[in-house]
């Protein structure tokens, strides 16, 4: 998917697959995602990426993500339902 924002797109491609065709560096048995493998994981480009209020893990000049941070962002934006009056 191609990334669009408000002034005409950052050009980056994005994909929902969450695979991982780099390999994830590994801290505690849990993966640690690259700027690319984080951004392709919420399906946005790293213009986006870089814009969003995460919790980042500085691994010499390397920005890192944990997935539990990203998991974390998404249950926070994502729409509650609302309830109906009865």
């Amino acid at each position: 998917m191609k990334c669009t924002n408000a002034s005409g797109g950052c050009g980056e491609t994005a994909s929902r697959a969450g695979t991982n065709e780099t390999g994830a560096a590994r801290a505690g048995g849990a993966a640690i995602l690259s700027r690319k493998e984080a951004a392709r994981h919420l399906g946005i480009c790293l213009a986006t990426l870089d814009k969003l209020d995460l919790q980042k893990t500085r691994i010499g000049r390397r920005v890192m993500f944990t997935p539990d941070t990203l998991a974390r962002w998404i249950a926070r934006n994502t729409d509650k339902p609302k309830r109906g009056k009865a």
